[in-house]
């Protein structure tokens, strides 16, 4: 009788501890209508960037965590547009010493149109930006 309870003890140990490690994501999307050229700031201390283009009158950006939660307590996402000018600063968040496994992660995605896009993006983790013309301002930084 003990070794059985054993194993089913060590089953539903292993069982809990592997689903608490399993990744979980989540995602924050907007659409910003244009009527001119576009002008897209996107500011964070450490999230990978990519910018693409597309043949659309809008700005298309969305944000992917990796083992963060989006909102109070997590990832905070301020965005704003004036006109043609689109700002996305994504903060991330302040804890005391914590413990945790697995990797966290923040990925940034946009897509604007042409390849006249102004874009200002401080990144610290990873940036990929197609061949634009145009102002860029690619710079280390840190949202505050």
């Amino acid at each position: 009788m003990k070794p059985a309870f054993t194993r089913v003890f060590v089953a539903a140990f292993a069982f809990c501890l592997i689903s608490s490690l399993a990744a979980r994501a989540e995602e924050w999307t907007k659409t910003y209508s244009l009527t001119g050229r576009p002008d897209l700031r996107i500011e964070t201390s450490d999230a990978n960037i990519r910018v693409t283009t597309w043949d659309q009158s809008t700005i298309e950006a969305k944000v992917v965590t990796t083992r963060y939660k989006i909102g109070e307590g997590g990832i905070r996402i301020e965005e704003r547009q004036d006109g043609n000018r689109v700002e996305i600063e994504v903060h991330y968040p302040h804890h005391a010493f914590t413990v945790e496994w697995g990797q966290h992660k923040v990925d940034i995605s946009s897509r604007c149109r042409g390849r006249e896009a102004s874009t200002c993006a401080p990144a610290m983790a990873g940036l990929k930006l197609p061949a634009l013309r145009g102002r860029w301002i690619c710079t280390p930084g840190m949202a505050r």
